[in-house]
């Protein structure tokens, strides 16, 4: 089922990093879908577990694009992720959307839409 996490535009000030609570739990999930609305040079970062870190993370979205990725796996017995974490590499604020799915996404890379 594809699950669009609380409000499916997050806002994450410059430097900052969402969710503000590193204990939080989301559903179980193994797909997840991002898209960078901010401005040129405003990249983030993604990684899963409860420690944000800028230097040590799962995968970077460059500004006004979207990834799709899967990130348990390809077999059966995948773990499924329960927590995530966001930070803005940026200078400015952006917002990002945000869906998680514990069933393959299908969607293709490229410019985020209504940036």
């Amino acid at each position: 089922m594809r699950r669009i996490v609380d409000d499916p535009v997050i806002a994450i000030p410059a430097g900052g990093v969402w969710p503000d609570a590193q204990s939080q739990e989301l559903p179980p999930f193994s797909w997840v879908h991002i898209e960078n609305r901010g401005a040129a040079g405003n990249d983030l970062v993604v990684g899963l577990g409860s420690t944000p870190d800028a230097t040590n993370y799962w995968r970077k979205v460059a500004a006004q694009t979207a990834r799709t990725m899967n990130c348990a796996g390809n077999g059966k017995g995948d773990v499924m992720q329960k927590k995530l974490w966001i930070k803005n590499l940026g200078a400015a604020a952006i917002n990002v959307l945000l869906e998680i799915s514990d069933t393959p996404i299908v969607d293709i890379e490229g410019p985020a839409t209504n940036v």
